[in-house]
């Protein structure tokens, strides 16, 4: 597998929204779903994936003169010099509280460069589907914009969204033909065979292995910012008397349903799995060193005093090949489509009439 390669891809949800949104990519590599990846490993979520020629292109020609207001010109279908500076203006506006203005200069011409290289990818992949007659229905649009909405967060708009970054119907529509495209190049393609998934499975055992995990509940006295010593004192009593309790046997779920602050007293306390890293120190520490069914000592946090009880302790284990096999085969086949698009993207850039003039 060319894990290397994929740290060059850029992934976006659709191609349309990464011609639109240049500056705000992610290169994150993917595994799919279903595989216990690392933080910040997820599946792709797109089988359109932008390669290394986007931000190494090859050198066009260049013209001293320029016809009129031409910046570059692919296959015959020009840039205007002011349409580019409309966007690169609306891209500049976006970005303007948190652009240094010792940096305004590089990161203008840079994202100038990159909406050029937007508009050579838009047309020689527009040109490549119109030759093939690969089209977008707008049912298929409004499936992907459906999809779009439900990836933003729950305080954003779509309509927003798309006015922010200047996207239209027919730039999802283009992002439809052109995982269309890729489908097609990378249907050439066999399905991965059983060595290919157990090579891929072998060769990144870490990325299948879950770590030591925990199931705790607590109970929660919660310390307040006005809370005077008195108070606090109180507090620190009732825990101890809390702790007492169940130490003599009282019934944990009901003593967390009675006393706790935690919204988890509506579960009796239960605050589910716990992996390392997830809680702070404090929790985390007596999580992971007591002994299951153990009452432990009383833990103080900057959220009060918590009791915690270990219902169960997970030790860290590999995910079984089967279990995770589908997921292998979706990577495998993205990693593909990859493929696919780097190839034909290099071979339309190739084989196009790009002319850039100077300024």
């Amino acid at each position: 597998m060319r894990l290397k390669r994929l740290r060059f891809a850029v992934m976006f949800i659709m191609v349309a929204v990464w011609f639109l949104t240049a500056g705000c990519s992610s290169n994150d590599d993917a595994t799919g779903d279903a595989v216990p990846m690392k933080q910040g490993e997820g599946e792709i979520e797109s089988s359109v994936i932008l390669e290394r020629s986007l931000i190494e292109p090859p050198v066009a020609d260049v013209k001293q003169v320029a016809p009129g207001d031409v910046v570059i010109s692919v296959n015959g279908k020009e840039l205007k010099r002011s349409e580019l500076q409309s966007k690169l203006r609306h891209k500049m506006n976006l970005q303007k509280n948190r652009i240094p203005a010792d940096q305004r200069q590089l990161i203008e011409e840079g994202i100038r460069k990159q909406l050029i290289e937007n508009f050579i990818m838009r047309t020689v992949l527009a040109d490549e589907a119109d030759s093939r007659n690969i089209t977008a229905n707008q049912e298929e649009i409004e499936k992907e914009t459906s999809q779009i909405r439900s990836r933003l967060p729950s305080d954003k708009k779509l309509e927003d969204y798309f006015r922010e970054n200047d996207i239209r119907d027919e730039d999802i529509a283009l992002g439809i033909r052109v995982s269309k495209l890729v489908r097609m190049e990378a249907g050439q393609n066999p399905a991965p065979t059983q060595k290919e998934i157990s090579r891929f499975y072998n060769e990144n055992k870490e990325r299948f292995t879950k770590g030591e995990s925990v199931h705790v509940r607590h109970i929660l006295l919660a310390i307040n910012a006005g809370d005077d010593d008195e108070t606090r004192a109180a507090k620190k009593a009732k825990i101890d008397d809390i702790r007492k309790q169940l130490l003599e046997g009282a019934d944990f779920a009901r003593m967390a349903a009675l006393y706790s602050d935690c919204p988890s007293k509506a579960r009796g306390g239960d605050l589910g799995i716990i992996n390392i890293n997830q809680m702070v120190e404090p929790i985390e520490q007596a999580a992971f060193s007591q002994k299951v069914h153990e009452i432990g000592e009383v833990i103080s946090t900057e959220y009060g005093h918590h009791v915690i009880e270990v219902l169960e302790r997970h030790p860290a284990r590999t995910v079984k090949l089967e279990d995770v096999k589908e997921s292998i085969v979706r990577f495998l086949e993205q990693e593909r489509e990859a493929d696919a698009f780097e190839r034909m993207t290099m071979r339309l850039r190739q084989n196009a009439e790009i002319i850039r003039y100077e300024k």
